[in-house]
């Protein structure tokens, strides 16, 4: 499994995990180094799997990475770069919300989002059905421009 593959496995196991326990004090520090590996990811650098693995459970204090390959997604198909901007943008609001402690706000962000790693990898996602379902309802009751400078780089149908 390529890098990529392992770190959109990783934003959606951190999404759940975040979603399971929206006050955790630890939620930041995962949201800091997802970022983190993201920026290094699209700056070219080298990053070891298991040193990944390892900053998470140290954070953590279990271990949540060690199936990410059983998980039954075929992470066969590489991310783009527009993938990788859209989790950089989801990211960076959920920590600013996270921040600015409006637990409900991010509940919603990190609940409408936390299969969109893993389904923007698969070949039959449909980008208006899930926008229509999960992204459209959280900007209705949130943030009208949530998504949408990417969106129409992500829509190809609508």
């Amino acid at each position: 499994m390529k890098i990529h593959n392992f770190y959109i496995g990783l934003c959606y196991r951190i999404f759940l995990l975040i979603r399971a326990d929206i006050r955790s004090s630890q939620n930041s520090y995962l949201l800091v180094v997802l970022i983190e590996i993201l920026r290094k990811l699209k700056n070219g650098e080298r990053l070891d799997r298991d040193d990944i693995v390892k900053e998470i459970n140290q954070i953590t204090k279990r271990i949540l990475l060690d199936d990410i390959e059983s998980s039954g997604v075929d992470y066969s198909n590489p991310p783009s770069l527009i993938h990788l901007k859209v989790l950089n943008e989801i990211l960076e609001e959920a920590l600013f919300l996270l921040n600015q402690k409006e637990f409900q706000r991010a509940y919603d962000l990190i609940d409408a989002v936390h299969f969109l790693p893993e389904i923007m990898i698969t070949e039959d996602w449909i980008e208006k059905e899930y926008w229509d379902n999960f992204i459209i309802p959280y900007r209705n009751k949130w943030n009208d421009h949530f998504l949408k400078d990417l969106e129409p780089q992500i829509r190809i149908s609508r």
